[in-house]
């Protein structure tokens, strides 16, 4: 379900533009943050190649990295 609606919203905002793939939520977290931290390595990956920064922090002070390594995602941390 999480895939399916973030490949549509992906699809979605490269035709309409509609929305910045860096783009922040109340918390200050973009797709990345949440992709980071339920592990999705391919959506992490689509959205690095859409220009998506690895290096932001939300209104905790925590980067997608930090979430990735909370959730004991070694791989995901070495690629971000």
């Amino acid at each position: 379900m999480y895939r399916y609606l973030l490949e549509r919203n992906i699809k979605r905002n490269a035709f309409y533009n509609a929305v910045e793939v860096n783009e922040k939520d109340y918390m200050g977290r973009t797709a990345l943050f949440y992709a980071a931290e339920q592990g999705h390595f391919e959506i992490c990956s689509e959205l690095v190649q859409e220009d998506a920064k690895c290096h932001i922090n939300d209104a905790d002070n925590c980067n997608p990295v930090y979430y990735a390594r909370k959730k004991q995602m070694g791989s995901l941390c070495l690629f971000l």
